[in-house]
């Protein structure tokens, strides 16, 4: 049959132009139209790859299947040759056209003549213009497809973005961005894995199909191996080589690293069990580049994510900062309103545990006693117990002027747990406790187990019923002055990294408190000590200008007492025995020796004294005293009992003075028991401002002293005796003064004690 080329190639153009979406169709249509009037068996269109190195398509005339995937290698095809020099070639009976257009190679049309005439020139130029048309149509078919593909992935782009902008959490962004790609791309399997910090990576999100369920372990194990590496060459890594004997394991795997500005944010990787472009006429590096964009769609949203969740927590650590800040100063003007110490340990622990200040549920305060290395428990406050000093907690004058009066501290003191914290005594080892370790290693220190701790802890955590608890050290400039505890009695809960820094700013802040209380402590006794001090200088002044006085009087009155003394002692021989002039003698002479005896006392506490120190025995010295005052003592109906310690060792002393001191004591022991009594002398070791010494104490059974006479009792010239001068007990105290000792009294339920301590060895500064 002849054929009218130019007819044809007309029929051909009315077909590709018709040719508006349904490309496939189209090139069908014109492949059966060849083969009805050419005389030929078959006709087909074989399609090139991208690459151009293989035939990945075939349109057969015949059949109704529109398109047949296929892989031939375009060199090794029988048509390879007219391909490469792009004009037809006959092999083995079939004319192979090149299907060519604008120096750009679409396929081959492969025309079976076998058993029948070769074309002739005519029909073999008409079939070189047919190929042409189809290149043009082929072209055409791609750019529309590659234009629909486009746009197909502009709108997923475009609604993946609206999706993840939508996305305020990292976990929402990556379960909506791996359930989006997965929908979309038809990949077998998708894992989204974020990049934690920019070095670790963390928690894969996945999405897969049913098909590889099965392989989700193996999927897994492959992208954690591979991730690193595309992160390491900053590019996508494609495999196609994923053959295994599993059934329905994917083929093919892109790994896309995820950069924003050069910062790593994580990896996606995706599985395709087919080619990633299975359209016709879809080209792969559009695909790639869809894929990469995606990845950059992804990282920006995950660098948004990131800079959101960062600004979120520095914004809530920012507010956990502001909200500490605003406890502590208003804990800082609670416990800054009061210098005394008593008041500022209650204050202390109320606004830890109160709820609008530090809210633990218990707090406890232990101080140390340095010369036994004892930790001491001082004082316990619940959050109950905080309730009676702060019982406003939106009150900003009970902040401001706290009230912590007596009968609240007495019925905080009177409370359960107050009264077994003020039993506890810890020792102050870091191997024993954990008070001691927070202590001396000076540092907060947590118990999440008290239980576990070493047995004095251990003991107390039982006693006092203690849950998870924490230690923070209370430090002054120079030394620690004792510990805080708080603990979680109800909730057993940990205390948290911030309530422990909260802990230690405001054990700072009641470290600063105690330690500004315990300096006007200080300042006070210091100040006190002044005083008295100058009073004493004063009083020493008019003492030592009445005592001149005194001599000078006595001196004077003396000289004259002893010839009355003498002519009524002559008188009283001249005149007759039990006459009213005898008796008148004996009245002047008595009273002139009790004027003597005065004078003399006046005079031996205005002269300065002089002590002769040697070896002194308290027990020889009793002994002698007692000798002189036996007839006294019995005629007075008073028993004496020694209570004498046989570890008393010598002493320095002068023991004529203090058998004078002694006599003084007992002898006004003996007048206060007018009725007879007990008179009981003790003598035992002890320790005079950390030193050894002895005391002597000399207790009477006269019913004791009032205590507006015992203010007085060692005044110079103060007595309550009808007959006394009131030096007696003045004397004693200053000789007891010159030994470096003391002397003191007090009153008991059967009368008065006076305790004499006496160090050891001699002082030799001078005493003023």
């Amino acid at each position: 049959m002849k054929v009218d080329c130019f007819e044809l190639l007309h029929r051909i153009v009315r077909i590709a132009n018709c040719a508006v979406h349904d490309y496939p169709r189209a090139l069908k249509d014109i492949l059966r139209l060849v083969s009805q009037l050419f005389p030929m068996e078959d006709c087909t269109l074989f399609l090139l790859g991208r690459d151009g190195d293989l035939l990945v398509l075939s349109i057969a005339a015949s059949g109704d299947e529109l398109l047949t995937p296929c892989a031939i290698s375009a060199k090794s095809f029988p048509g390879g040759g007219a391909l490469l020099r792009r004009h037809p070639e006959y092999h083995q009976g079939t004319l192979y056209v090149p299907v060519f257009c604008c120096k750009q190679d679409y396929g081959l049309l492969a025309v079976s003549t076998a058993g029948k005439q070769p074309v002739s020139p005519q029909e073999l130029e008409c079939l070189t213009s047919i190929g042409e048309e189809l290149a043009f149509l082929a072209r055409n078919a791609a750019i529309h497809v590659e234009d629909s593909w486009r746009m197909e992935q502009f709108a997923f782009l475009s609604d993946l973005g609206r999706q993840l902008t939508q996305a305020h959490q990292l976990k929402e962004l990556l379960s909506t961005a791996a359930k989006s790609i997965h929908r979309h791309s038809q990949a077998a399997c998708v894992i989204l894995r974020p990049l934690i910090g920019g070095t670790v990576m963390g928690s894969s999100y996945l999405r897969l199909d049913n098909a590889v369920r099965k392989h989700r372990s193996l999927l897994q194990q492959l992208e954690e191996e591979q991730s690193p590496r595309a992160l390491n060459r900053t590019s996508p890594l494609y495999s196609s080589d994923l053959a295994r004997s599993e059934e329905n394991f994917p083929s093919q795997m892109v790994v896309i690293p995820l950069f924003f500005q050069q910062h790593a944010m994580g990896t996606l990787t995706l599985f395709f069990s087919r080619e990633m472009a299975e359209r016709p006429f879809a080209s792969k590096d559009a695909t790639k580049e869809f894929y990469t964009s995606v990845g950059s769609q992804i990282a920006h949203a995950l660098d948004r994510v990131s800079t959101l969740e960062r600004l979120e927590t520095l914004s809530a650590e920012n507010d956990l900062k502001f909200r500490e800040l605003s406890l502590l100063y208003r804990s800082f003007r609670a416990i800054h309103s009061t210098l005394n110490l008593n008041e500022l340990m209650h204050l202390i622990l109320s606004a830890a545990t109160v709820p609008a200040g530090g809210g633990f549920e218990r707090a406890m305060l232990f101080t140390i006693n340095e010369r036994s290395g004892i930790l001491q428990g001082m004082l316990g406050v619940s959050q109950e117990g905080a309730a009676l000093i702060f019982s406003s907690l939106d009150d900003r004058v009970a902040w401001e002027q706290p009230r912590v009066d007596a009968d609240i501290r007495e019925a905080l003191r009177q409370l359960p747990f107050c009264q077994q914290v003020m039993r506890q005594r810890l020792p102050l080892d870091a191997d024993d406790n954990a008070l001691a370790r927070a202590v001396l290693k000076g540092r907060v220190i947590f118990v999440s187990k008290p239980g576990d701790e070493p047995p004095s802890g251990a003991a107390m955590a039982e006693e006092l019923q203690l849950g998870p608890y924490a230690c923070a050290p209370l430090r002054g400039k120079d030394r620690p002055l004792g510990v805080l505890v708080v603990d979680s009695c109800t909730t057993r809960r940990a205390i948290g990294l911030d309530r422990l820094r909260f802990l230690e700013l405001f054990a700072h802040q009641a470290s600063s408190a105690m330690e500004n209380s315990l300096l006007l402590q200080r300042l006070e006794t210091v100040n006190r000590d002044l005083r008295e001090t100058q009073e004493r200088l004063i009083h020493g002044e008019k003492l030592a200008a009445l005592g001149e006085l005194a001599a000078s009087i006595a001196h004077e009155l003396k000289t004259p007492l002893v010839p009355i003394g003498g002519f009524a002692q002559r008188l009283s021989r001249l005149v007759s025995p039990g006459s009213k002039e005898a008796e008148y003698c004996d009245i002047i002479a008595r009273e002139t020796r009790r004027m003597e005896q005065i004078l003399s006392e006046i005079l031996a506490f205005s002269k300065k004294q002089l002590l002769c120190f040697g070896e002194c025995q308290a027990d020889k010295v009793i002994e002698q005293a007692l000798t002189l005052e036996e007839d006294a003592l019995k005629t007075a109906h008073i028993e004496v009992v020694l209570d004498i310690s046989n570890a008393l060792s010598p002493f320095q002393g002068d023991s004529q003075k203090l058998l004078q001191v002694l006599i003084n004591l007992i002898d006004n022991a003996r007048h206060v028991m007018t009725d007879g009594g007990t008179l009981t002398i003790r003598a035992y070791p002890s320790s005079q401002r950390g030193k050894d010494a002895i005391a002597i104490e000399i207790k009477d059974t006269g019913g004791g002293i009032p205590n507006a006479v015992l203010k007085e009792i060692f005044t110079p010239f103060y007595t309550t005796k009808a007959q006394g001068t009131g030096l007696g007990l003045s004397i004693s105290q200053r000789i007891i003064q010159q030994h470096r000792g003391s002397i003191e009294i007090q009153n008991d339920q059967d009368g008065a004690v006076f305790t004499i301590h006496l160090p050891l060895k001699a002082s030799l500064e001078p005493f003023i």
